[in-house]
């Protein structure tokens, strides 16, 4: 947890700790006798000013999420506690911040991994469907050829082209399939010519 200690109402910064100096990136001579303002550490003014305003109304503000940018310019996101504190004539903000940014950022890729398993699952019930009326085109237009077309002719050649199509809709199902982690992989060479060919 970075702590730091400013002075109220002026804001000049009076002690940092070490969690401070490694969050932000600067070392005390940098900080102490400057304000959060000068050394540019709050990366949007409006969480500031509402911070500030808890702060005059409630003397105390607690795990309010803000924003900020460190030395390098990389803006790292920290929940915020602040204190007023009143010593004889002297008042300071005691101020304590704890990185949350590694977490977040862990959160959402935790977020992103189940949206896709969710994805894959979609996939793999669209794609078994799709099967089955691949499945119902493909028998039928077989029939048709062995019992009812002539070898050769133009309608024999058109069926071909429609099983051929749904031969190449059942490949896409199974690579749907793969992707949902439904079915094993199963690597197979491709004639890149005739994959071109059978796309023009």
């Amino acid at each position: 947890v970075a702590i730091a200690i400013s002075s109220f109402p002026d804001g000049l910064l009076t002690d940092i700790n070490e969690s401070f100096v490694k969050l932000f990136g600067y070392d005390r001579r940098e900080v102490i006798g400057r304000t959060a303002i000068e050394l540019g550490l709050w990366a949007d003014p409006s969480e500031k000013a509402e911070v500030e305003n808890a702060l005059r109304a409630n003397k105390s503000v607690g795990g309010v999420e803000c924003r900020f940018q460190v030395k390098s310019g990389v803006q790292r996101r920290a929940l915020v506690f602040m204190e007023k504190i009143t010593t004889g004539d002297i008042t300071s903000i005691l101020w304590l911040s704890h990185d949350m940014t590694d977490r977040l950022n862990l959160e959402a890729q935790v977020r992103h991994l189940l949206k896709m398993e969710a994805v894959g699952r979609l996939a793999a019930g669209v794609a078994h469907d799709f099967n089955n009326f691949l499945t119902v085109i493909q028998g039928n237009v077989l029939i048709v050829l062995k019992k009812h077309v002539p070898e050769g002719s133009a309608l024999a050649n058109a069926l071909n082209s429609v099983n051929e199509a749904a031969q190449r809709a059942a490949n896409l199902t199974r690579q749907l399939l793969t992707f949902s982690r439904k079915n094993n992989v199963s690597l197979q060479p491709l004639d890149l010519n005739m994959a071109v060919t059978n796309c023009t």
